[in-house]
């Protein structure tokens, strides 16, 4: 077909796309000089891109904090990401959940009476793994207590280390005593916790297999003493009493063993979120989480002098970074009371997969459009079967496209974009392949031209248009079926206006 040729251009224009101009782009690190501030604002908002994948970071030199407070926000956003309805019918399964349930005293089965010292003992130290892991969120908690008030622009700094001495003493079991003392306290209790998880969860690891052991033997026994006497050997059924205790015993042993493996798979379940929990605990510790800790302890002091703003991987089509310097005080030199850096930057490289909607566009041989066929009297005895003229017709038909392309510094891209519409008339479902045009940013509007696949009313084959038949051996309609896929040609005008996703 004609349109082949155009979707291998389309193709190549968009393999093309993947060279581009790094003029404007925006360094990794941008630095700044903030006793240099309109020069440097200048030369920060003089950068118009960023390229998708690279991390972006803005350092700011010569600020004292103990001076200037600091707001600072990043954010990304996507444009026409939200997919068209005609997409909408797959459904992925959703992310785990891995918080460790709580243990459950009330699964102690009557039966397990034997077994209830080391139920008590399982159920004990998995509420010790779920203390630890509660001590570990506090410990994040109290983290981030240090950076807000390593932040805070409104009190002293005696008031600030007021603050952190009650904040730590309240963490910690018992009373670490001088500020001094406090980081060595907070380590080895930091550090104490995760070792007392990883040991509960070696001693789960020896109690509960001898645990199983005893249950699998209660469920042996209810299978051999009771079930498989009633299946295989049961009383008579006179006297009726007998028979009918004997029946019920082995319902209620069933009943048991079911009860029994559930309770074996609750434990499995939560032994595998207790291993979670160890295991990012464990992490915790190999990352130097403690340390980190420490050391946001220790910034809290009268100085620092050097500002980073957080680092993010450049991964969506747009991107902002916004930090507001405001004087905590007034200030003895003569300067403006607050700055302002604030600079978008467009992204460029990377694939992109976005939506569009609109109208389409549809021909192709009669057999695609779906013949409209009629009898013809030839005479009293024969008919003919004729098919109105559709060939010259097109069909009107709505839907969407997912268009794949590369990023680009252009405002015109070119993509390759699979879709699917349906006719006016809701009868069908179409399914599309084209090569697009692209044209604008957050607003934009999509020309795409391709092929068209979809299914057809034709004439039955045994059958011939404008060939003469005996009335007696035609149906009183013409004969049809219908047939997947029929091939045809498909123009497409479609759009997206603003439509933003944010991170």
């Amino acid at each position: 077909m004609r349109l082949i040729p155009v979707f291998v251009i389309c193709t190549v224009l968009l393999t093309g796309n993947s060279v581009l101009n790094a003029q404007g782009d925006a360094p990794e690190k941008v630095d700044f000089n903030f006793m240099d501030f309109k020069t440097d604002l200048g030369k920060l908002k003089g950068y118009k891109f960023v390229k998708h994948g690279q991390k972006f970071r803005i350092v700011i030199s010569n600020l004292n904090k103990s001076l200037w407070g600091i707001s600072d926000s990043t954010k990304q956003q996507s444009y026409n990401t939200d997919m068209p309805d005609v997409f909408k019918g797959i459904k992925l399964p959703g992310f785990l959940n891995l918080m460790l349930p709580a243990a459950q005293a009330d699964t102690l089965l009557a039966s397990q009476r034997e077994s209830s010292t080391s139920l008590e003992e399982i159920n004990n130290l998995f509420k010790s793994i779920n203390a630890g892991k509660q001590v570990l969120t506090g410990a994040i908690g109290l983290n981030n207590d240090f950076k807000n008030l390593y932040a805070n622009c409104d009190e002293t700094y005696s008031v600030i280390e007021s603050k952190l001495f009650a904040k730590v003493n309240e963490f910690l079991p018992g009373d670490a005593g001088e500020r001094k003392s406090q980081p060595d306290a907070l380590r080895r209790y930091l550090k104490g916790t995760v070792f007392n998880s990883i040991e509960a969860l070696d001693k789960l690891k020896k109690i509960i297999p001898m645990y199983f052991y005893l249950l699998n033997l209660n469920i042996q026994s209810n299978t051999v003493n009771t079930i498989w006497n009633w299946k295989n050997t049961p009383p008579p059924k006179a006297p009726i009493e007998i028979y009918r205790t004997a029946g019920r015993a082995a319902q209620r042993a069933e009943l048991e063993n079911e009860l029994i493996k559930a309770h074996m798979e609750f434990i499995k379940a939560t032994l595998t979120n207790a291993e979670a929990t160890v295991v990012e605990m464990q992490k915790f510790l190999d990352d130097d989480k403690i340390n980190e800790l420490i050391n946001n302890y220790n910034l809290i002091n009268e100085s620092n002098w050097t500002y980073y703003s957080d680092e993010m991987k450049v991964k969506e089509d747009e991107f902002n970074v916004k930090v507001i310097i405001s004087a905590l005080k007034p200030l003895a030199c003569n300067v403006q009371s607050k700055f302002i850096i604030d600079a978008d930057y467009h992204t460029y490289g990377g694939v992109k997969i976005d939506f569009s909607t609109g109208l389409f566009l549809m021909t192709g041989s009669e057999d695609f459009l779906g013949r409209d066929l009629y009898y013809k009297p030839i005479d009293s005895s024969n008919t003919m079967i004729k098919s109105k003229d559709g060939g010259k017709r097109l069909q009107l038909g709505i839907g969407g496209l997912m268009h794949i392309y590369w990023r680009s510094k252009s405002k015109v891209k070119w993509a390759i974009s699979p879709g699917l519409s349906t006719t006016t008339s809701f009868d069908g479902v179409n399914f599309h392949l084209g090569g697009s045009l692209i044209t604008g940013g957050k607003n934009r509007i999509v020309f795409t031209l391709g092929v068209v696949l979809k299914e057809s009313k034709i004439l039955d084959r045994q059958y011939v248009v404008d060939k003469s038949y005996p009335k007696a051996q035609l149906p009183e309609a013409p004969p049809t079926i219908k047939v997947f896929p029929k091939f045809g040609g498909f123009f497409s005008l479609t759009y997206n206006w603003n439509k933003l996703k944010k991170q």
